[in-house]
């Protein structure tokens, strides 16, 4: 053996030790910051917490739909529609097609006024999170004496909305008043129209129709006018349809949305 390889020996040792895990050192190490640690887990599970609290819940339906070639469109009611145009026999592919098209989506988008945009006015952050967790007979009392937000129990359903081209996607304001009068103002609080629940209102070119609205007087509502282009965007982004297995002739219809009153009647008016 020669000099060299005997004074390596001890040289390789050291290396050794020196890479071995301390692990005194390591626990030393985590209690001087325990409370760091301790701290950052704390604020950690307190913004996951805070995030469940105030994310809105979205709900998935599904739908599976056997195609029958020889019929064409089977139980779906959009295919049954189009079935003159389509011939006696539709592949799988070709329904897939057809029931995402906008043809379709804009048929379903103008049957339940999807392009009409009605809800309550929450206080930011917590308000929405609040009112959907209301359970009661009567209206929430508001929380901080802010009487103009929304706090759970609120509704409104509106019939028919129509705007001029420039307040097309603009949100406008709804605010209600005694004895199911309510007024409607534009971005800049500007009145565009005073209205009776129940009746139909109109001016400057708009037209309103509200049929239900459960509010104290004060209570803002946010009311837009979607085009349907858009409306027809937005259902697409929560609408996917696929053949479930390569030749099954089965259609699998997957619907998400945050209404679950709304959801169903979606897929059913598909």
């Amino acid at each position: 053996m020669s000099a060299d390889q005997i004074n390596a020996a001890p040289n390789t040792i050291a290396e050794d030790s020196e890479d071995e895990i301390n692990l005194g050192e390591i626990f030393a190490t985590l209690l001087e910051y325990k409370w760091l640690i301790v701290a950052i887990t704390f604020f950690t599970i307190l913004l996951g917490a805070a995030y469940l609290y105030v994310a809105t819940p979205v709900y998935q339906a599904d739908a599976l739909l056997q195609v029958d070639d020889k019929k064409g469109g089977g139980g779906l009611t959009a295919l049954k529609e189009l079935q003159p145009l389509l011939g006696d026999s539709t592949s799988v592919a070709a329904q897939l097609e057809i029931l995402q098209s906008r043809m379709i989506l804009g048929r379903v988008v103008d049957k339940l006024k999807l392009d009409i945009i009605a809800v309550p006015g929450y206080f930011p952050v917590i308000g929405k999170a609040k009112a959907r967790r209301y359970v009661g007979a009567e209206l929430a009392e508001p929380l901080f004496g802010l009487s103009s937000y929304a706090w759970g129990g609120e509704q409104i359903k509106v019939e028919t909305l129509e705007v001029p081209r420039a307040l097309t996607s603009k949100p406008l304001t709804l605010v209600a008043g005694q004895g199911g009068n309510y007024q409607v103002f534009d971005e800049d609080e500007n009145k565009l129209l005073d209205g009776q629940v129940g009746q139909p209102a109109a001016a400057r070119d708009m037209k309103l129709f509200v049929s239900q609205l459960t509010a104290r007087p004060g209570t803002r509502f946010k009311l837009v006018k979607l085009l349907q282009q858009d409306a027809i965007d937005a259902l697409q982004g929560q609408y996917t349809v696929k053949e479930r297995a390569k030749l099954s002739g089965i259609i699998e219809v997957t619907l998400k949305h945050a209404d679950t009153v709304l959801l169903p009647r979606i897929l059913d008016e598909i």
